[in-house]
């Protein structure tokens, strides 16, 4: 259930404002995805459909701003607090190009390519790490995502290969098989050609340059994508899916966008997080009622999309007002959130963070402990507010905090 304590281990022509914001924000990303890739004066590049991500202006470093819970030293670093503190500058986090957040570490590259991170169990190494420290030798970093669940990173490098380190459980580093103890030297994941990555509860994804999405680790709940419920720990190709161009991952489920902006789902539905008008869970993908999506997330049970008008769409779990539509009430079909021009979105355990076209942070959800850093410990926020964080491009949720990239 969200927010119970997990053990710590073409736009409308009435919207083309919004549209234009949406689509600065993704010329952005894919400038500077191809820059790395080696896009040469014509335009060729090995990769194609390169996924429409809003928020992710790749091509304008900034620094990191954080709030929440503080014990791994997520926040303040240097400092640790079992109190939840309010936005907070992360020293040594300038240059940032591209943020994720696992259950109690934060990761982020920087724009010479190399990739840093801090917090409790960081993915190279079995121990806290109070400042940031470099993950690794790569000077050609284009993505990271950390999985929701495990202390598991995913790194997808300009050359479209992907390697894995972190907890093994699942079979999430992308060995083959489980282990019981976690690998810290990067591995290989058996997929090539990668333009994309997502990670799950327990579960990776990647997207190839030819719009196939491949999927390994955990599929307790069918979130590989494969028909079944088996646990099956090489890399698979998700089943029934026409020609995708961006992907996303929630703690047992999977989501792509095709290249026509229709949204799919998989895996686990419970809360009707698959935004299917049921509870049922689905082994294999459906295609949901919304289109005109570019970019799509989830957190543990409640799935976000953004449509190319700049609207904020959610559904799935909404007791703790993580919808964002006023309302403390589960959906099991897409409704409108009150962000009508929305940029990013990351939300995990029940909080919520967004940012709309100005770069203004609005939080919404799971405020124990006041973990939302508005200044306020009521339980749950069901109306986007805005907590002074600005200039932001990207947010990233980890367990009991969020992380926003600021560029001034």
């Amino acid at each position: 259930m969200p927010g119970t304590p997990a053990p710590k281990k073409g736009a409308p022509i009435g919207l083309i404002v919004t549209a234009i914001v949406v689509v600065v924000a993704l010329i952005g990303a894919a400038v500077w995805f191809f820059k790395l890739r080696g896009t040469d004066d014509a335009g060729t590049t090995t990769a194609t459909n390169v996924p429409s991500i809003p928020g992710n202006n790749l091509s304008a470093p900034g620094s990191i701003i954080g709030w929440g819970e503080n014990d791994f030293y997520q926040i303040t670093t240097g400092v640790s607090s079992d109190e939840a503190v309010g936005p907070t500058a992360i020293p040594g986090t300038d240059d940032a190009v591209r943020i994720a957040a696992g259950s109690a570490a934060n990761y982020f590259i920087k724009a010479d390519g190399t990739l840093w991170g801090w917090g409790g169990y960081v993915a190279s190494q079995n121990a806290t790490a109070k400042t940031p420290i470099q993950i690794g030798s790569w000077t050609n970093v284009a993505d990271v995502a950390a999985f929701k669940d495990s202390d598991t990173i995913l790194v997808l490098l300009t050359d479209g290969s992907v390697y894995a380190m972190g907890d093994n459980e699942y079979g999430e580093v992308g060995t083959g098989s489980p282990t019981n103890s976690a690998i810290y030297t990067p591995n290989k994941v058996g997929v090539t050609n990668v333009i994309a990555v997502a990670a799950g509860g327990s579960t990776g994804y990647a997207l190839d340059s030819s719009g196939a999405v491949w999927a390994w680790g955990e599929n307790t709940y069918g979130q590989l994508g494969v028909g079944n419920t088996r646990e099956s720990f090489a890399v698979a190709q998700v089943s029934g899916l026409p020609q995708i161009a961006a992907i996303g991952a929630g703690r047992k489920s999977g989501y792509a966008i095709d290249t026509t902006g229709a949204l799919w789902g998989w895996g686990s539905n419970g809360s009707g997080q698959l935004g299917l008008g049921n509870n049922s869970d689905q082994a294999t993908p459906v295609k949901t009622e919304i289109n005109n999506a570019v970019f799509v997330d989830c957190g543990d049970d409640t799935a976000y999309v953004i449509r190319s008008d700049g609207s904020l769409w959610a559904t799935g779990h909404g007791t703790y007002g993580e919808l964002g539509n006023g309302i403390r009430k589960n959906s099991n079909v897409f409704v409108p959130s009150l962000i009508t021009h929305c940029i990013h979105v990351s939300q995990l355990w029940g909080s919520t963070a967004a940012i709309d076209g100005s770069g203004n942070v609005y939080v919404f959800g799971n405020n124990w402990d006041g973990r939302l850093g508005i200044g306020s410990t009521e339980d749950d926020i069901a109306e986007p507010t805005k907590n002074g964080v600005t200039g932001a491009t990207q947010v990233a949720a980890g367990w009991w905090h969020l992380i926003a990239l600021t560029v001034k």
